[in-house]
């Protein structure tokens, strides 16, 4: 018996490295991508579809859904995946929420296609807090102004 391993073991062998290299890239892009939106503290949490998933089930099908987002989770804000079920759920769970660069290599892929979505979600959800807070804040003001005493 050859103690050699067989030319296609070998390749798969090539394969897998470079698999592992390419994949390990990926996770430090993602890393990045998360340091710069953390570093703009926002304190916005938005999310996106990041594609879905069609299961064969034999009662009814069902379909996946995955979401991309960046929020405060165990209190750190960053980029998070989840799924969900449509038929059976409204929105990820807690327990489906993960850490981007901690997903599934096949998740991560999903994501950083989603990227641009996302970016365009996080501006839209700036957005619409910066002209909540002016608004809250000229409510403030008046009421302010309404406690001042009248000077004599």
């Amino acid at each position: 018996m050859s103690t050699k391993p067989a030319p296609a073991l070998q390749n798969l062998a090539v394969l897998a490295k470079n698999l592992n290299e390419v994949s390990d890239l990926v996770t430090a892009e993602i890393t990045d991508f998360e340091k710069t939106l953390n570093d703009l503290r926002l304190g916005v949490p938005a999310w996106v579809n990041a594609g879905e998933e069609h299961i064969d089930d034999p009662q009814s099908p069902l379909t996946r859904i995955y979401v991309l987002g960046y929020a405060r989770h165990q209190g750190k804000w960053g980029l998070l995946s989840g799924d969900y079920v449509e038929e059976h759920d409204d929105y990820p769970d807690d327990q489906s929420i993960v850490f981007l660069k901690d997903a599934p290599r096949e998740i991560r892929i999903k994501a950083i296609k989603a990227f641009p979505k996302l970016i365009a979600e996080l501006a839209s959800e700036a957005q619409r807090v910066t002209e909540d807070l002016k608004n809250q804040l000229e409510t403030a003001r008046t009421i302010k102004a309404g406690l001042k005493k009248p000077t004599q």
